[in-house]
């Protein structure tokens, strides 16, 4: 909503969810993307802004709608 109401752009609102609470909790190996940091990652879809996917320990954990028939047709 932050984002899409102008407030400030997409990426800023999600460190609000990712990197803040991370930093809030002491949890200094997620909440961004960087070496040697975790690897589980949101993939939105830019128009409905709902997850098309997770990725968790380097592994999708979840796909969905274009993006499932994105990755399950390639193989």
């Amino acid at each position: 909503m932050l984002a899409d109401s102008g407030v400030m752009p997409l990426e800023r609102a999600w460190a609000l969810v990712s990197s803040g609470p991370a930093r809030l909790l002491g949890l200094g190996d997620r909440g961004r993307i960087a070496p040697g940091l975790r690897a589980d990652l949101v993939i939105l879809d830019v128009a409905t802004r709902r997850v098309a996917g997770t990725l968790a320990g380097g592994r999708f954990s979840c796909l969905r709608g274009a993006l499932a028939e994105r990755v399950l047709s390639s193989g």
